[in-house]
């Protein structure tokens, strides 16, 4: 890439000439190298794209890296425990909930904390880790009770062919 905006940008007569267009390559190959860092450097500031990266975010957050778990649920981690610090409320939990993939949730107070889980897609994607972290953010005397939306088989069986031929996929998930 870069050979050729060298070459472009030399006098015709040079361009022609081996040992020049030898340098132009070897240089050119030397910056295409160096935006490649530069570029794999940027996609590591940011936690949506980070990588390699994620072992410091991680570190400073105080978040035990495991390896084993995958990116995208390491990143969830990442961007709860940023929400997830400071004085604890309803509209606290629902941020860092949505910090996880299909995290849409209300939370209510009601002697205890209550999340009910409204994503149309379904559950939390790694919901054992959204417990955990939501579990280590919330004052230590409340419980947390999750409610889950469900369409039983005994539901779906009530419905008729017409019935199921004129709802549409998102009408019929939010039942």
């Amino acid at each position: 890439m870069y050979k050729d905006q060298i070459i472009n940008n030399l006098n015709r007569i040079m361009r022609y000439d081996t040992l020049v267009q030898e340098l132009a390559n070897s240089s050119g190959v030397q910056l295409d190298d160096a935006e490649n860092l530069i570029n794999e450097f940027e996609a590591q500031l940011s936690i949506d794209t980070a990588t390699w990266a994620l072992v410091f975010y991680e570190k400073e957050l105080g978040i035990k890296t495991d390896i084993s778990k995958s990116l995208d649920e390491r990143r969830a981690r990442i961007k709860f425990k940023q929400i997830g610090t400071g004085n604890i409320n309803a509209n606290t939990i629902k941020l860092a909930a949505l910090a996880y993939p299909n995290g849409d949730c209300e939370v209510s107070f009601n002697g205890h904390i209550v999340i009910k889980f409204s994503s149309l897609i379904g559950i939390p994607d790694f919901l054992e880790s959204l417990k955990s972290d939501l579990e280590q953010i919330k004052p230590a005397h409340l419980r947390i009770d999750y409610e889950f939306k469900y369409m039983t088989y005994f539901e779906f069986t009530l419905l008729t062919y017409d019935q199921l031929h004129t709802i549409t996929y998102n009408n019929f998930a939010r039942r």
